[in-house]
C-alpha cells in the first residue's frame, strides 16, 4: 500500500485529476512506512537543528510540540500555531501558482504538502513533501517578527499585480511581470529557503531548505566551498541558482527585523522600475506563475463602476477565491466572461436594495467572487448602515488598496471589513488578523 507517499499517493492524483488546489489532510491513509519514515527524518534531524539551527527556529519546535514518530495531523500543528502568529498550515494536493502562494503568505496561509518521501530514499525529494513543509518551514512562522516578513511578501505580490495593471502594451507587461517574478523568486530562495543570520554563538541556520536537509545544513555552515557574504539586494535579486546540487552562495542577515526591512526595500524597488529588467537565468519561470500574475493585472485593471457586492459566504480572500477558480476554469479568459445582469439602482452605492445582483446559481456566484475581489482591490471601505453594508469610498485609489497612503488611512480608520467580520489592522499596514487565504514552489 502506497499510503501517502510522495508521487505514489492516489489521493493526491485523484485530487489533481479534479484540480481540486484545496483538501483535506486524510490521516487515515497514512501508512506505517510513511510514520517510519516521519520518525527517521525527525530524529536524526534533532542534533543537527541543535547545533546549527537559529533559536528562533529551535524555539518553534518546542512550541508545535511536534511528535518524533508519528506524521503531524495539520490540524494539531494549527492549534499550537495560529494563536502564536495567526498563521495556518493548509493542505494541497501539489503546485500553486506563485501570485496565490504569496498571496496566501500575505493572508498568513502556509501551503502545506501532505505526502512524504520515500523511507529508502530519504535524501532524494523529487518534490516538496510535509517533512520540508513543516518540520522545516513551520517551526520559523512561530515567530512574529518573521511572520511579518512573510506577510510582507505577500505584499510585494500585490504590489507587482497592481504595477503590471498600469502597463498597456502586452509584450512590456508579460517582460515586466517575467522580471518581477524571478527578481521576487530569488530573494525568497537565498532568504526563506537557504538563509543564514548571523547570532552571538555564530552563523546559524534559518532558510527552510537547509533545516530540512540533514547533509546540507551541516555543509552550509562548515564546508569552504560555501561563499557566505551579507545580503545585498542588488546582488541577490540578480544572482540565478541551481536546485540540484548543494549550494555554493548563500547570503547573511542580521536579524529578522533586518530581513523585513529588506523585503520592504524589494518593494520600493520594484515601484521604482529597478526589478523590471534583473539578469536573465535562472529560475526559469513557468507559464502558470506568469499566467497567475496577469489575472491579478487584468483584474486590477478592470472597470469598477456598475459593479456592487454582497456579503461573501465566507472570508477567504477574494483574489485568492477568484484566480482559484479561473485557474480550475481555462476557458474564463475576462472578467466579463462571468458578469450576468447587474442592476444599477440609485442608492449612492448601498448594498442590497437599490444596487443587486439578480444572478442564480453557479453564475451568482462567479459574480459574487469577482465583484469582491474589484471592491477589495480598488480599495473600496465598509461600514454597517443599518442591517446593511454600504460603501463609502469605492471609487479607485490609485492603483487600488496596496499603495501606502492607503494603508495608513486603514490603520487610522483602525478596521477592514471582510466578509461577515471585521479584522482589526495593527498600524503601518499589515495584517492585525486574519483576513483570508497558498507556493507555487519557487
Amino acid at each position: 500500500m502506497s499510503g501517502l507517499t510522495t508521487t505514489e499517493a492516489p489521493f493526491i492524483e485523484q485530487a489533481r485529476h479534479d484540480r481540486r488546489l484545496y483538501i483535506h489532510q486524510p490521516y487515515e491513509l497514512y501508512s506505517e512506512q510513511n510514520h517510519r519514515a516521519w520518525s527517521t527524518l525527525y530524529r536524526r534531524m534533532l542534533p543537527r537543528w541543535e547545533r546549527y539551527a537559529n533559536r528562533h527556529f529551535r524555539a518553534g519546535l518546542d512550541a508545535l510540540n511536534l511528535d518524533h514518530d508519528r506524521v503531524p495531523r495539520l490540524d494539531d500543528v494549527n492549534r499550537f500555531l495560529q494563536p502564536l502568529t495567526g498563521f495556518q498550515a493548509k493542505a494541497v494536493s501539489g503546485y500553486v501558482p506563485t501570485f496565490l502562494f504569496f498571496d496566501s503568505l500575505r493572508n498568513r496561509e502556509f501551503p502545506t504538502t501532505i505526502t512524504i518521501r520515500r523511507g529508502d530514499h530519504l535524501d532524494y525529494l523529487p518534490e516538496p513533501d510535509i517533512f520540508h513543509d513543516v518540520a522545516g518551514h513551520v517551526p520559523m512562522h512561530t515567530d512574529k517578527h518573521f511572520a511579518e516578513a512573510l506577510v510582507r511578501f505577500g505584499e510585494c505580490a500585490h504590489t507587482a499585480a497592481a504595477l503590471a495593471g498600469d502597463i498597456d502594451d502586452p509584450a512590456e507587461r508579460v517582460h515586466t511581470v517575467t522580471s518581477i517574478i524571478t527578481a521576487m523568486a530569488r530573494f525568497f530562495w537565498f532568504t526563506i529557503e537557504f538563509g543564514l543570520m548571523s547570532s552571538s554563538d555564530g552563523l546559524k541556520v534559518y532558510g527552510s531548505g537547509l533545516l530540512s536537509s540533514f547533509g546540507e545544513i551541516k555543509h552550509a555552515i562548515e564546508s569552504p566551498e560555501v561563499q557566505r557574504y551579507p545580503m545585498q539586494l542588488e546582488w541577490a535579486i540578480n544572482q540565478s541558482f541551481e536546485i540540484d546540487h548543494y549550494q555554493p552562495l548563500l547570503f547573511i542577515v542580521e536579524s529578522f527585523d533586518h530581513l523585513f526591512y529588506l523585503v520592504g526595500r524589494l518593494e520600493q524597488w520594484m515601484k521604482e522600475g529597478r526589478l523590471n529588467h534583473v539578469a536573465p537565468g535562472e529560475p526559469a519561470v513557468e507559464e502558470a506563475d506568469l499566467q497567475s500574475f496577469l489575472d491579478a493585472a487584468r483584474l486590477a485593471r478592470a472597470p469598477v463602476s456598475g459593479l456592487h457586492t454582497v456579503s461573501p459566504t465566507d472570508c477567504r480572500t477574494p483574489v485568492l477565491k477568484w484566480l482559484e477558480y479561473v485557474s480550475l476554469h481555462p476557458g474564463i479568459s475576462d472578467w466579463r466572461d462571468c458578469r450576468t445582469s447587474i442592476h444599477d439602482g440609485a442608492g449612492g452605492g448601498e448594498l442590497g436594495g437599490a444596487g443587486r445582483l439578480t444572478a442564480f446559481g453557479e453564475h451568482a456566484a462567479r459574480v459574487l467572487r469577482l465583484s469582491n475581489y474589484i471592491l477589495h482591490f480598488y480599495g473600496a471601505r465598509f461600514r454597517r448602515v443599518g442591517g446593511r453594508q454600504a460603501a463609502d469610498n469605492a471609487e479607485p485609489q490609485g492603483t487600488g488598496a496596496f499603495r501606502r497612503k492607503n494603508r495608513h488611512r486603514r490603520a487610522e480608520r483602525g478596521r477592514d471589513w471582510c466578509g461577515e467580520r471585521w479584522t482589526a489592522r495593527r498600524p503601518g499596514g499589515g495584517s492585525g488578523g486574519r483576513r483570508g487565504r497558498n507556493i507555487g514552489r519557487l
